[in-house]
């Protein structure tokens, strides 16, 4: 989920995102009963002239908010932040799928969506249930700037996949069955761009044209259908984002007969007419996470096999014309399994997921794991954390993000609670509860 849809953060405050000081600031500060000429902060005890943010450690004058980039007292959120876990919580829930916040809200409340029926539940920034809403059908999950729900799933009644509209309260506002050719789709995932129009990607079994994603308007109907062609993988993940009114990006794992298998991101206009298209080939190909920022950049987490039958992961960078920035390889990150990426504010992306918890790569463990990026591939900072287990005999990790303009991470994700003796020890299938997080990005 892109944070700029919520609130465009940018670092203009006297000290850019790099530390250097904004062209033309002054190192000034006011007289007694004066207010700041430009560029300038306030002398002690007093308030912003016009249009002006705090200077450290000041509070907002009255009707004032803060400036781009700060927080109350002039805090710049591009710097000091070190991945820091806030608050976290468990319930006895299944594990999450997606997760989306909700843009109507001003105390940081989101959704969680999972499998089976009352699949979605709302959540309080400190991860403490709130309620939980009707409906099945909802494996992914998006939220438009009114505050209605957007989820697409599998439809248990007719065997097919449809989109349903609901709001905050769980009222169906409308419900779109995917059509035939579309219905039995292996993957599915859903977004919405800044008019809410619904776009939904898919992929399914219907030979050589088996990527496509359909747009909807706000009320239900249908707008257009593309074909993305290619063969899907069987469980290749299917990503769609979108950035600025219309446009909308996709990424998906195709089996081609040239090549082992590839990841292709494409790019399509507000008509469905596709502006570019880039493909990664690598044996076993799949797709672990996408997002695009407000300028059109796109963030993608690539999973494939490398020369001796190793995993590799992989996140690469490409600019709004498709074009590649930087690849970052496990070689030179602590990847493991990426399961969600996102861009955050000051240029910085961020990727979760699931980690080895043992030097042993043979041997069960998974820990949860979340890396920040600077905006040329280079550590900010990772964090690992273990559930209530001990994290070598368990399969913990982050199943989703979401990143808000103060740039803050709520995370979902997954934490064995009890080991069922009686499984396989390498695979045991065990209880687990919901694991929800709270970061200081």
């Amino acid at each position: 989920m892109d944070y700029g849809r919520f609130a465009g953060v940018l670092c203009l405050t006297l000290a850019g995102c790099d530390g250097s000081a904004v062209p033309g600031a002054s190192a000034g500060t006011d007289g007694p009963g004066e207010t700041d000429s430009a560029g300038e902060t306030d002398g002690p005890g007093e308030t912003d002239g016009p249009g002006e943010t705090d200077g450290p450690g000041e509070t907002d004058g009255t009707g004032e908010t803060e400036g781009p980039g700060e927080t109350e007292g002039g805090q710049d959120i591009c710097e000091g932040l070190s991945g820091e876990l806030l608050t976290s919580t468990q319930i006895d829930q299944p594990e999450p799928i997606d997760l989306a916040l909700d843009p109507t809200s001003d105390t940081g409340e989101f959704y969680v969506s999972y499998r089976g029926p009352d699949c979605v539940s709302r959540h309080s920034a400190d991860g403490q249930e709130l309620s939980r809403l009707p409906g099945e059908s909802c494996d992914q999950l998006a939220i438009d700037s009114a505050g209605n729900l957007l989820l697409a799933g599998l439809d248990s009644r007719n065997g097919g996949s449809r989109i349903t509209k609901r709001d905050s309260d769980g009222e169906e506002q409308w419900a779109y069955v995917l059509s035939e050719g579309l219905s039995s789709a292996l993957r599915l995932d859903v977004a919405v761009d800044g008019d809410d129009n619904v776009l939904v990607a898919g992929t399914d079994r219907s030979g050589d044209d088996a990527g496509w994603i359909t747009k909807l308007d706000a009320a239900g109907a249908e707008q257009w259908t593309v074909r993305l062609g290619g063969r899907a993988v069987e469980n290749g993940r299917i990503s769609i984002t979108t950035h600025g009114d219309e446009d909308v990006t996709v990424a998906h794992a195709l089996e081609v007969e040239d090549a082992d298998g590839l990841v292709r991101v494409s790019r399509f206009d507000g008509t469905g007419q596709e502006q570019w298209s880039v493909d990664f080939s690598d044996p076993r190909a799949r797709v672990d996470g996408m997002d695009t920022d407000d300028t059109g950049r796109v963030a993608v987490g690539l999973y494939a096999y490398d020369d001796a039958g190793g995993p590799r992961r992989s996140l690469v960078l490409l600019s709004p014309q498709g074009t590649l920035e930087w690849t970052r390889t496990s070689d030179e990150l602590p990847i493991q399994i990426t399961t969600a990426v996102a861009f955050a504010p000051c240029n910085t992306i961020v990727m979760a997921g699931t980690a080895d918890a043992t030097p042993d790569a043979t041997a069960f463990g998974r820990q949860l794991w979340a890396t920040k990026l600077a905006d040329d591939g280079t550590e900010l900072w990772t964090s690992f954390m273990d559930g209530p287990l001990d994290s070598s005999e368990v399969g913990d990790g982050i199943r989703a993000i979401a990143i808000d303009a103060a740039g803050q991470i709520t995370a979902a994700g997954a934490v064995t609670v009890e080991i069922n003796e009686s499984q396989d020890e390498k695979f045991p299938v065990n209880d687990i509860d919901l694991w929800l997080g709270r970061f200081d990005a």
